[in-house]
């Protein structure tokens, strides 16, 4: 009788020793949840997702305190992603993994991750003034143009408004950005396409914003364009060389804000304008199998003269329904 105890004790503890060996390592990590004044918001929904073996991640779920202060825990292979929520913000979103742990300590089957408890703080910007404005996301069914394949320069203005070329290449009126592709592609690995993007009026221009790394907001850029720093074109280049990597200046934390159909007085100051945004970069890819580039990007107009409020009704969009997607 004993014997048959013993074995049943060795079983159950081999049994559970060889499951802890197979066990994911435990994480925590505390979220700091504050304004853009730095000020700490109590009653924060933050809900953390630590993913293990299943496919669907263990969660851990809860509201910051007056400090704005959350700590969750939990298993995970590599990462914990949460989203934070609160009633007149923005949501945020917050990934940590990778190469923010360090390390794994502790012998097999209780094991964590290092660093253990960092504190993660996550910005919430407020919910303002959203208002209607033109948005499109413009995608890869936009073509550059109607171009040939050996070495084509095309020059082309395309309405922001109008979301549509100008005549005669389609219905558009005002050139608010202008196109100009430099294409020399030999073969799909053999190439250097270059992308000049330029203003049809003094005081038309573009710049960049570039998002900070900890800028988890879905409300990236700020509020309001500035009233100076435009340049008058963008170039962008994509290149690929044989046995090299792919070349090009399209960075994922770019945005951009830009200028158009501006007015001048005799002094050359600027009296009347529209301003807009590009949330993320302006990309674009050519092919030696088609007669065009494919062109990207998700802009943004704010219709009244001289306002530079670009925070976006996402009811408003005075586009309406014309392009959305159809089942």
């Amino acid at each position: 009788m004993k014997n048959i105890f013993f074995k049943i004790v060795s079983i159950f503890i081999l049994t559970m020793v060889s499951i802890n060996a197979y066990a994911v390592p435990s994480a925590k990590v505390t979220y700091r949840v504050i304004t853009e004044d730095g000020s700490p918001i109590e009653g924060v929904k933050v809900r953390a997702g630590f993913r293990g073996y299943s496919t669907n991640p263990a969660v851990d779920e809860g509201l910051t305190d007056e400090e704005g202060l959350f700590t969750a825990s939990g298993d995970t292979q590599y990462e914990v992603t949460a989203s934070i929520r609160k009633k007149g913000y923005y949501h945020s979103g917050y990934t940590y993994g990778g190469g923010d742990f360090t390390g794994i300590s502790g012998i097999k089957g209780f094991r964590r991750w290092e660093p253990w408890n960092p504190t993660i703080t996550v910005m919430l910007k407020k919910i303002k003034n959203p208002v209607a404005l033109y948005m499109r996301n413009l995608g890869q069914r936009s073509r550059l143009g109607d171009i040939e394949n050996t070495m084509p320069e095309l020059e082309v203005g395309y309405d922001l408004i109008a979301s549509d070329w100008v005549v005669p290449h389609g219905s558009g009126t005002h050139s608010d950005f202008i196109f100009k592709l430099e294409k020399n592609h030999i073969t799909n690995t053999n190439f250097r396409d270059v992308l000049t993007i330029m203003f049809s009026n003094p005081g038309d221009g573009i710049q960049p914003y570039y998002v900070e790394k900890d800028n988890s907001s879905t409300f990236k850029v700020p509020y309001h364009a500035p009233n100076s720093g435009y340049d008058n074109e963008l170039i962008q280049v994509y290149e690929h060389r044989p046995n090299k990597i792919f070349v090009s200046n399209f960075r994922k934390d770019q945005n951009y804000f830009f200028r158009i159909r501006s007015e001048l007085d005799k002094e050359g100051n600027v009296i009347s304008a529209l301003y807009g945004k590009v949330e993320g970069n302006i990309m674009f890819a050519a092919s030696n199998k088609i007669k065009a580039a494919w062109l990207k990007f998700k802009y943004f107009v704010n219709p009244e003269p001289n306002d530079t409020n670009l925070e976006f009704d996402e009811t408003k969009n005075l586009f309406g329904n014309k392009f959305k997607r159809k089942n």
